[in-house]
């Protein structure tokens, strides 16, 4: 059985690990746990666990991103779900 409720679109998932994140978007692991450290990134915790939303994120992203300063390492996997990446 093919479960698509758990897909965003273009194959991503609807909630990112941090490795994840570090990985599509081009940010230190480092960097993404200091944000959520700080709570300064949307994020949910299950136990120790992190889990960021994607749309959230990418929404969150959009409105903290500096011309740039952000160089993106998978904008074609973004185009479809956030047009303004």
């Amino acid at each position: 059985m093919n479960n698509t409720n758990h897909v965003v679109q273009d194959g991503l998932p609807k909630q990112l690990t941090i490795k994840q994140v570090s990985k599509i978007f081009g940010i230190s692991e480092w960097t993404i746990r200091s944000w959520v450290s700080k709570r300064h990134v949307p994020h949910r915790r299950i136990g120790r666990r992190v889990y960021i939303p994607t749309v959230k994120f990418i929404t969150w992203l959009n409105k903290h991103d500096v011309e740039g300063s952000m160089h993106l390492s998978n904008k074609s996997k973004l185009k479809e779900v956030s047009p303004n990446v």
